[in-house]
C-alpha cells in the first residue's frame, strides 16, 4: 500500500478569490475630492490621492508595496468589455513591464459584499514575488477600478483594506443609489474544475488486480457464508494540469470541490505539492507524483479514490489467503483465513468492520481468488 507520510509544516499562503477582512480594524471616512467619491480607510495606515493614479492606501511603508488603489474612471471611459480588458489589455501591459508574468483569468469575485469582476497577476521584483489583484466594479456614475498589490504570502492587511474600500465606496457628485450596475449581457467565465481522469470504461480486474477496498457484510460470514468487498481505484490527475494550478482555480478532491488559495512544492520535494484551499479545512491536502504524467490527489495521508464495483466473496477463502494488519513498520500481524474470520466474527473478534475502509485497506486478487487483504491501522 502506497501512502503519504503525514506532513506537519504549514507553508506561506497566497490570498484567495473570496476576500474577507483578516481582522477587525479601526477605519475612518475618506473623501477623494479629485475623483468625487468617498470610502473608508484604515486608521493605522497612510493614504492619499496621487495624480494619474487615484486614492492610494498604503498598508505598510508609504511609497512601497503593499498597497490598495481606488480609481474612479470618467464616464467617457466606461468599460465596453471588462473581461477582455483584464484578460488581454491589462495582462499585456503588465507583461511589457515584468518578465514571467502569470495570470489567473477574469471571473466573478465577491469583495466587500459586492460581486465584481477581477483577475490576478503574479510577477517578480528582485527576489520577491508580487501578487496583483485587479478588480472592476461597473457603475452607472463611472466604473471603479481597484488594485491590490502585496508580496506573496503577506496579504492579510492589504486584503482587509481592499474589502473595506469596496464595501464603503460611494460617489459624492450624484444621487445615484449606491448599487453597482450589472454587467449587461457580459458572461463571466467560471473557474474550470480540475477533476480526476475519468475511469469510464475502465475494466475491473478480478483475476489479478489490486485495489483499495471497503469490507462490508462481515456479519454474513457466519450466517450466509460471504462478505462483500467494495473496490476503489486511486484517483489520477494529469500532471501538466496539476503543475499549472494557480490561486483561484478549482480542484475536486474526493467528493468535494475546493478553491486553490495557494499551491507549491512541499519543502524540497519536486514530486509533492501542498495545496491550501480557500474553504475552511483542517489538515493537509495536495498532490503526489504517481509516475510519468500523473499525480495522486491526497488529503492527509490518504490517496483519494473512486468506487469501481463491489464483489461478493464466498467462503471458504483461498488456501493461500493472508490478512496483513499493519500498526507500524515493525508491528505487523499476519493471519491466515481462519484467524481472519475469528478476528472479525465471534466472541473473540478484535477488528471492527468500520475499520476496514478504502482509505487504509487494500485487496489482491490472484487467478480469480481473493488472496490478500492488507490493512493499516489509522
Amino acid at each position: 500500500m502506497k501512502k503519504l507520510i503525514c506532513m506537519m509544516l504549514t507553508l506561506c499562503l497566497m490570498a484567495g478569490c473570496t476576500i474577507l477582512p483578516a481582522m477587525a480594524e479601526e477605519t475612518a471616512d475618506y473623501i477623494c475630492e479629485e475623483e468625487n467619491f468617498k470610502t473608508r480607510i484604515p486608521l493605522n495606515g497612510s493614504s492619499g490621492y496621487e495624480k494619474n493614479t487615484g486614492l492610494v492606501i498604503y498598508t505598510d511603508v508609504p511609497g512601497y508595496i503593499p498597497y490598495v488603489i481606488v480609481h474612479r474612471r470618467p464616464l467617457d471611459k466606461k468599460f465596453n468589455n471588462p473581461v477582455n480588458y483584464l484578460n488581454n489589455v491589462y495582462r499585456e501591459y503588465l507583461e511589457g513591464k515584468h518578465e514571467d508574468t502569470g495570470t489567473n483569468p477574469a471571473k466573478k469575485w465577491e469583495v466587500g459584499g459586492k460581486e465584481l469582476i477581477g483577475a490576478r497577476y503574479m510577477y517578480k521584483i528582485g527576489k520577491y514575488t508580487v501578487v496583483q489583484v485587479q478588480l472592476i466594479e461597473i457603475r452607472e456614475a463611472g466604473d471603479v477600478e481597484y488594485t491590490a498589490k502585496y508580496i506573496q504570502g503577506e496579504d492579510a492587511a492589504t486584503m482587509a483594506a481592499l474589502d473595506t474600500a469596496v464595501k464603503y465606496y460611494q460617489e459624492t457628485d450624484t444621487d445615484a443609489v449606491d448599487q453597482p450596475e450589472p454587467l449587461k449581457g457580459e458572461k463571466i467565465p467560471e473557474a474550470p474544475v480540475l477533476e480526476p481522469i475519468s475511469k469510464a470504461g475502465t475494466e475491473v480486474d478480478l483475476e489479478n488486480g489490486t485495489y483499495w477496498a471497503k469490507i462490508t457484510d462481515t456479519a454474513q460470514i457466519l450466517n450466509g457464508g460471504y462478505f462483500t468487498v467494495e473496490l476503489y481505484e486511486s484517483d489520477l490527475y494529469d500532471a501538466a494540469e496539476v503543475e499549472a494550478l494557480k490561486p483561484g482555480d478549482k480542484v475536486k478532491l474526493g467528493k468535494k470541490t475546493y478553491t486553490v488559495k495557494s499551491i507549491q512544492n512541499w519543502l524540497d520535494h519536486d514530486d509533492v505539492f501542498r495545496m491550501e484551499p480557500e474553504e475552511e479545512f483542517q489538515g493537509w491536502m495536495g498532490f503526489e507524483k504517481a509516475g510519468d504524467g500523473y499525480y495522486y490527489g491526497t488529503i492527509g495521508n490518504t490517496h483519494m479514490s473512486s468506487f469501481m464495483t463491489d464483489v461478493q466473496i464466498r467462503m471458504p477463502l483461498a488456501n493461500a489467503f493472508s490478512f496483513v494488519y499493519v500498526v507500524a513498520e515493525n508491528d505487523i500481524t499476519l493471519l491466515d483465513a481462519d484467524k481472519f474470520v475469528s478476528a472479525l466474527c465471534g466472541s473473540e473478534a478484535w477488528i471492527a468492520e468500520e475499520e476496514l475502509s478504502e482509505d487504509c485497506t487494500a485487496v489482491q486478487f490472484t487467478d480469480g481468488l481473493l488472496t490478500a487483504i492488507v490493512h493499516q491501522e489509522k
